[in-house]
């Protein structure tokens, strides 16, 4: 397809996404609008996602950027993201899908906020594997978010003062890349995605984003997140805490309330706990005891005692059976 001028800029990064890739590109087919430019980047693959991806070329504005192996998201999303074209950046993993009229809505609501420095969201459903749906509308489960102070745009499109958008952000991750798209200037200004980070880069870019710009609000679903055994968020704390505990660190690095302060603490203490109990399952004593440790430094009136016991005692009694 011949390359045209575009608002949008599609920044898939892929990684032998074979089985969803096809579907996923087929979402953004169907759009309502066609000013807009789809960019694969491939984090080196080793099936015939490149393959997939090539043979859209001439149903949508395409480009297929191929790296190798990074390892993680944030590389190939930084990739794709500083070669658009576009005024706004629309995030998609490989196995997400847009509905039709996901472009079309998201320039109105930027629109309707005069085209100004934030991040925009909207609603999500779940989807398994399959496509079947397993939750509606993803938000409703964020209550820090509802109870937000808002600002009425238009029917369907609030505004978030940035001040309202981190403290929501801070009570729960309530974004998913698949539903989210900001300026170009506005990824370019905050640094974009920190590549150092395994997982959690979402989040982070998300926060950054918060401390500086309103967000825009649609409420409507515009995006299908699949939730697979593949899914990152799936892995186990020990793969996951890592980053998530830097993201979390940093956040103390800023100019926080006491309430702030103490829910980041909250989450950071959380996460350790996580981690003390799935090095408890898996007989890690000692590695146990450190987590559960940092729990305790930094929420010592409420760590949870009874946890650290039946960690221990789980990660004892597996060494005898062993």
């Amino acid at each position: 397809m011949k390359r045209k001028e575009c608002r949008f800029s599609v920044v898939i990064p892929a990684y032998n996404a074979a089985k969803w890739l096809e579907e996923t590109l087929g979402s953004w087919v169907r759009q309502t609008v066609d000013d807009f430019e789809v960019i694969v980047v491939d984090d080196g693959s080793q099936d015939e996602t490149v393959a997939i991806a090539h043979a859209f070329e001439s149903r949508l504005n395409l480009r297929v950027i191929q790296e190798r192996r990074s390892g993680a998201p944030a590389h190939p999303r930084n990739v794709g993201s500083k070669a658009a074209r576009g005024e706004l950046i629309v995030p998609c993993d490989a196995d997400d899908l847009a509905a039709p009229d996901r472009l079309e809505r998201t320039y109105f609501a930027w629109e309707m906020a005069g085209q100004r420095a934030c991040l925009i969201f909207s609603d999500f459903a779940v989807i398994d594997a399959h496509g079947n749906n397993l939750k509606n509308r993803g938000l409703a489960e964020y209550s820090a978010l509802r109870l937000a102070d808002t600002q009425f745009l238009d029917v369907g499109v609030t505004l978030l003062p940035a001040s309202a958008a981190f403290d929501a952000l801070l009570a729960g991750d309530f974004h998913r890349p698949c539903a989210t798209a900001f300026p170009k200037t506005v990824f370019e200004r905050v640094g974009g995605y920190d590549e150092s980070l395994l997982n959690g880069q979402d989040f982070d870019l998300a926060v950054r984003i918060a401390r500086e710009y309103p967000f825009i609000w649609l409420h409507r679903v515009l995006s299908y997140y699949r939730s697979t055994t593949r899914s990152i968020s799936s892995r186990s704390p020990i793969e996951l805490v890592p980053s998530r505990v830097a993201v979390l660190q940093r956040l103390l690095g800023y100019s926080l309330t006491r309430k702030q302060e103490h829910t980041v603490r909250d989450w950071i203490a959380a996460n350790y706990e996580m981690l003390g109990y799935d090095y408890g399952n898996q007989g890690r004593v000692w590695q146990s005891i450190r987590a559960y440790w940092e729990a305790f430094l930094q929420r010592p009136a409420t760590c949870q005692p009874r946890g650290v016991a039946v960690s221990l005692a789980k990660a004892v009694l597996g060494r005898r059976v062993a």
